[in-house]
Parts: structure tokens; sequence; C-alpha cells
């Protein structure tokens, strides 16, 4: 007998003669459907997007994935400025100080862009094992307890958006930068701020608290 016959046997004994415990002798032997272990992680963003595929998980997703986007346009938008630059034999004229601003600005935005592109990729690989190995994860709207590292990012992530805040503010004080660099710089601000308050909506902030 499968267990859902089982089941059935069981609620049709109790309807039968709800003043008597049904027989559950036919449980015996049947193997778990499946459980959710207590350390799991809850996501309602996971839940609301892979399993009931909410219009508003859509577009937050969306709008993540744009934001996202734009600030990794700076790894090919640099490179492309940088070889025309050779090719005109144009050399930069920037001061120690603008120097500094400048190429730590250009590593926070690196370092932003790389560790965005890790949390996705690790998100969406244990997303799939909870797909594959426990669908129960999902309906629960969790993720398997030994995936909380990874919902650390989002937190060095919003360092990092300050830390870009903050160099933005300074390339625009000083001089060093066209007007077309600083306006592009500001841009991928905007789009590391807008990544972090996306992810705050969603819930990624407050995962591990």
């Amino acid at each position: 007998m499968g267990s859902g016959d089982c089941v059935d046997q069981i609620v049709q004994d109790f309807l039968d003669n709800p003043r008597l415990a049904p027989d559950s002798t036919c449980l015996t032997g049947l193997a778990p459907t499946g459980f959710v272990p207590k350390n799991v992680i809850r996501v309602d963003l996971i839940r609301d997007l892979l399993g009931e595929l909410k219009p508003s998980a859509i577009i937050q997703a969306g709008v993540a994935g744009l934001f996202l986007a734009g600030l990794l346009s700076a790894f090919t938008i640099w490179p492309l400025v940088w070889l025309i630059n050779l090719i005109r034999g144009k050399k930069s004229e920037l001061t120690p100080a603008q120097k500094k601003v400048r190429w730590t600005g250009i590593g926070l935005v690196i370092l932003f862009g790389m560790l965005s592109i890790v949390f996705v990729a690790g998100l969406t690989g244990v997303s799939v094992y909870a797909i594959v190995v426990n669908t129960n994860l999902l309906v629960l709207s969790s993720l398997p307890g030994w995936s909380a590292p990874l919902f650390i990012i989002p937190w060095l992530l919003a360092l990092l958006a300050l830390g870009l805040v903050v160099a933005t503010i300074l390339m625009w004080r000083r001089s060093g930068w066209s007007i077309w660099g600083k306006l592009y710089y500001s841009f991928l601000t905007l789009c590391a701020v807008g990544y972090v308050v996306v992810l705050s909506i969603g819930g990624f902030m407050t995962v591990l608290i």
C-alpha cells in the first residue's frame, strides 16, 4: 500500500467511526516523504519567486538584476576606455592623492561586482539544491542551514556601497576626473546602493538575525 492509500484508509476509518482510533499499522515500513531540519534559513523571496511566482517577487528580482547589470558594465566600459586612451596616447595627469582616490574607487566597484556575482551564483546553486533534494525547503521558504555564510555577503555589499558613496563625493570635490567619468561613477554608485536596497527589501539583510 502506498503512502497516499494508507492515509486515505486512516481518514476513512476515522470517518466511519470517530470514537475509535483508526488503524495506522499501514504506516509501518513506509519511508518518510521528506522533512525540513530545524537549522534552516528562511528567505521569503525565494519562496515567492520559485515557489509561488508572485509578480512582486519577479519585479523585485528584475530590478535587482538591472542594478547589478548596470554596475557590472564597469567591467567592460573601463577596459575599453583604457584601451582607447592607450591608442590615442592620452596620459593621465593626476596627483598622487587623486590617483589614490581613483584606484580606491575602482577597487570598490570591482570588489562589489565580484562579491555580487558570488552571491548570485551561490544563491542560485543553493536554490537548485533545495528544488532537487528537498522541495519542502521551498514550501517553507527555507534554505539549508549550511548556506548561512552566503548571507554575510549582503552586509559586505552594504559596507562597500557606503564606501562607493564616500568615493563619489570625493571625486566630485576633487579634480582629476572628467565630467563624464564622474557621472558614470555616480551611476555605478547608484546601482550599488539600489542593489543593496533591493536585497534589504527582500529580507536578505535579516536572514541571520
